[in-house]
């Protein structure tokens, strides 16, 4: 449990995320509050000099970046939007097979958290968590995609905490009392994945034997 700076094996260490988190992704019978998921960027339509049409709802803003934190390019696997929809970009897609039945498989010591990180089931957890913490049930944490931080306690200018290391370097060494670690989706996300994949010890990034009880 490095990505939170507590230690994995003690119970009162556990209770403080597990809460949180499924706080976070509370599925809610609520038919107005539904996410929609669409396939890249295209439902931006342009309509003159500076001007695009959002078809989904309906709203003309002067650039899609405008209400968007990512659109698709070459790096881009998704974004999400505070108007509660999820773009799946093409990268993506290419992704899809990194996952496959793995959850009950014992994975070597050379299969590395980070690999499944950019799995189409990682990258919604990752998009979910963004959405369902701004659209969802009242009072929950707001999950951002948080900046990276060096050893330093400074910020990495530009550079969000993305990735297993970088996730740690934000859980150990945030000089910000808040601990952005819990409100990191790259976070949470490494969290559900290692959980998800419970054959093996995931706390170190890297798939490694289960401690003998």
């Amino acid at each position: 449990m490095f990505l939170f700076g507590i230690d994995s094996y003690n119970p009162n260490a556990r209770v403080q995320i597990i809460p949180s988190f499924s706080d976070i992704i509370d599925v809610r019978d609520d038919p107005t509050k539904n996410v929609k998921i669409v396939c890249g960027d295209a439902f931006f339509v342009k309509e003159g000099e500076g001007r695009w049409r959002n078809t989904i709802t309906g709203s003309l803003v002067k650039s899609p970046t405008d209400v968007d934190q990512l659109m698709c390019d070459s790096e881009t696997l998704a974004f999400a939007s505070k108007h509660a929809y999820i773009g799946l970009c093409p990268l993506a897609w290419s992704r899809i097979h990194l996952i496959g039945s793995r959850r009950d498989r014992v994975h070597g010591v050379d299969s590395h958290l980070d690999d499944f990180l950019e799995s189409l089931p990682a990258v919604l957890i990752h998009e979910m968590l963004h959405v369902g913490s701004t659209y969802g049930p009242q009072g929950i944490m707001r999950i951002d995609d948080q900046p990276a931080v060096n050893s330093r306690q400074q910020e990495r200018t530009g550079e969000l905490a993305y990735g297993y290391a970088r996730c740690v370097n934000l859980a150990i060494y945030d000089p910000k009392p808040t601990k952005r670690c819990f409100t990191n989706a790259d976070s949470l996300t490494a969290l559900a994945m290692g959980v998800y994949m419970h054959k093996n010890d995931w706390s170190l990034g890297i798939a490694y034997p289960l401690p003998t009880p």
